[in-house]
């Protein structure tokens, strides 16, 4: 028994370490699959299902911010480009993509942002967050956009 709590203990230590490991303690599969494959400084690729196969409907789809804010349903993942054009108070920034059209996107804090700046051209990842008022986007990576990308 003693040995079986060494185990789970070094096992919630990575967890924990690894940044997988929710603040109310129950582990996700979201977070492993998303938070995973970035680090704090940088995220050059974003995370997704196997490739190869046809109809993987666990790919984000890349969108403008008004098809996300047309066509998008609650709990999608979707891809955007644009940048931060303006912090709202608290977790929220106005994001701005080519089109010049804005939609309000949450940057938990408990992550590091620190490598992204207002006005730097990125692209996201984030899960799109619907009621009957409004439209979100819960952001779950971030990176710089490079040149070859545009």
């Amino acid at each position: 028994m003693n040995r079986f709590k060494t185990t789970l203990t070094a096992a919630l230590v990575t967890l924990c370490a690894q940044g997988t490991l929710a603040s109310d303690g129950k582990l996700t599969h979201t977070e492993v699959v998303l938070d995973g494959g970035c680090s704090k400084t940088s995220c050059n690729n974003f995370m997704g299902a196997p490739r190869g196969f046809e109809n993987n409907s666990h790919e984000p789809k890349r969108r403008s911010v008004n098809e996300i804010l047309k066509k998008a349903k609650d709990g999608e993942l979707v891809l955007v480009r644009g940048h931060l054009s303006k912090f709202l108070g608290d977790e929220k920034y106005q994001f701005t993509d080519r089109s010049n059209d804005s939609i309000t996107v949450i940057l938990d804090d408990d992550r590091d942002w620190s490598y992204l700046a207002k006005d730097m051209p990125i692209e996201i990842m984030a899960k799109v967050d619907r009621d009957k008022v409004s439209t979100v986007l819960k952001v779950k990576a971030a990176r710089p956009e490079s040149a070859k990308n545009e």
